[in-house]
């Protein structure tokens, strides 16, 4: 499978107590999901570009909180940040997209597994490289314990 690319690190600093400040964008560009995937995220407010690059703008706050407790025993907050940074981001515009549609749940799961192959993509090219063993458990971490 062809792995997405971050098109630069991450910069930002802790805001107390608990959330995170980017200094500066994040890009990533993601191979992992198909262009009717990436239109269906367009379509709900994710800021995804058709060519599969999503952006996060400088100044934007997470608190890492899409990652349940779990995978911090495997890793450390700062190899998995971009990754964990971009899933909170698209989780976010899923919980306002489901409290205003109120969507079936088939398609809030769907949408929900797009975003965690995003995630997993970006999770592939951390730094320092992550092995693949933690990777998977990483993964499936998400994919039981992230619930809306």
């Amino acid at each position: 499978m062809a792995q997405g690319t971050y098109k630069n690190l991450l910069i930002g600093k802790h805001t107390p107590p608990k959330t995170w400040e980017l200094y500066r964008p994040v890009h990533f560009v993601t191979k992992a999901i198909t262009q009717e995937e990436i239109h269906r995220l367009i379509a709900i407010g994710i800021d995804i570009l058709p060519m599969g690059k999503i952006s996060l703008r400088r100044g934007y706050h997470t608190d890492l909180s899409t990652i349940p407790k779990p995978v911090w025993a495997l890793v450390k907050s700062e190899d998995i940040a971009r990754a964990a940074i971009l899933l909170d981001s698209m989780y976010r515009v899923l919980i306002l997209y489901f409290e205003r549609e109120e969507p079936k749940e088939q398609e809030m799961e769907e949408l929900k597994e797009i975003c965690d192959r995003i995630f997993r993509d970006a999770l592939g090219q951390s730094n320092p490289p992550i092995p693949g063993w933690k990777r998977k458990s990483i993964y499936q971490i998400i994919r039981n314990l992230s619930k809306f």
